[in-house]
């Protein structure tokens, strides 16, 4: 990961329904997976029969000031935005393991919509 920002590590999701009332919830992604372009590929998709949804957050690596963009990868979820913010306290309490090596201290709350069929 050469020239990029190291990766969040405060990332929440929102999610509104189509159709529905609007919702002011967050949520805290079940698994975050990495992949940088210089990784082999991998099959990121799950097998089909589960509910998942696939996310995905790419940074301009010859721009590392500007905001990530997020696309979806289901079918039933659209990404309607990304807000990018600093996360409170994100200076003062470090993940363990990460001493002496520099942290992202932003929040990214991704924006999404529910298609209702």
């Amino acid at each position: 990961m050469s020239g990029i920002q190291d990766p969040p590590q405060y990332v929440l999701i929102t999610s509104d329904a189509v159709r529905g009332p609007a919702s002011s919830t967050l949520a805290h992604p079940a698994i975050i997976h990495y992949q940088y372009a210089d990784d082999a590929p991998v099959n990121v998709i799950p097998p089909p029969g589960g509910q998942h949804t696939i996310l995905v957050m790419e940074f301009d690596e010859s721009d590392p000031t500007a905001q990530p963009t997020v696309r979806s990868l289901s079918e039933d979820v659209v990404v309607s935005g990304i807000k990018v913010s600093e996360a409170p306290g994100a200076t003062a309490a470090r993940p363990p393991g990460t001493e002496g090596r520099s942290a992202n201290p932003s929040m990214y709350v991704i924006e999404t919509s529910v298609k209702i069929p």
